[in-house]
């Protein structure tokens, strides 16, 4: 893959939770930037802004946002401290995508991402609009993907399979959250 000659760039997601296919995201933005800026959408799960894309108007419902900002960032830095990423080279910021206009990272960092589904097209559009630039690491819309949707539904239903589905620096983490939850 080629480097760019930027040293820093932001990836961005709900990350309800973090799974293997982020994992597999944050990678391939590591092996391109030095450092990463990890925005966070839908930060307050008290106060869910308002999706403007109707095929997701499933993410504006609490059911859907399980895990707080605070949480969502530690799963994230535990996943990847255990994939071997130094802790010196990310750190998290509230993106709530819905609100672009209370994004505070500055317009000279490139935003990254993937498009796995339409979704993703929707928000580089808007962030585009908004004056970022952009950077696709790649595009492949897939079908029958893993998702954080069937993960929540896994944990709804007790189904211990979901651990298989999220890095192993995140199942402990995980099932701490969800017995103070309970």
């Amino acid at each position: 893959m080629e480097k760019l000659n930027y040293s820093k760039a932001c990836i961005h997601g709900r990350f309800q939770p973090f799974h293997n296919e982020h994992l597999k995201y944050f990678m391939q933005a590591f092996e391109k930037y030095n450092y990463l800026y990890i925005g966070i959408t839908k930060p307050d799960i008290s106060n869910i802004s308002e999706t403007d894309f109707l095929d997701k108007m499933y993410r504006d419902d609490p059911e859907n946002n399980i895990f707080s900002y605070e949480q969502r960032c530690k799963i994230i830095q535990s996943s990847l401290v255990e994939s071997g990423i130094n802790k010196d080279r990310f750190s998290f910021l509230p993106f709530d995508i819905d609100q672009i206009e209370n994004i505070t990272l500055s317009k000279d960092i490139i935003c990254v991402s993937n498009i796995v589904e339409i979704w993703n097209e929707h928000k580089l559009n808007k962030l585009r609009n908004a004056g970022y630039q952009i950077d696709i690491l790649y595009k492949d819309l897939l079908i029958n993907k893993m998702s954080s949707t069937t993960i929540r539904k896994l944990i709804r239903e007790n189904d211990e399979s979901w651990k298989q589905y999220v890095p192993s620096g995140a199942i402990s983490i995980i099932e701490d959250i969800l017995k103070i939850q309970k």
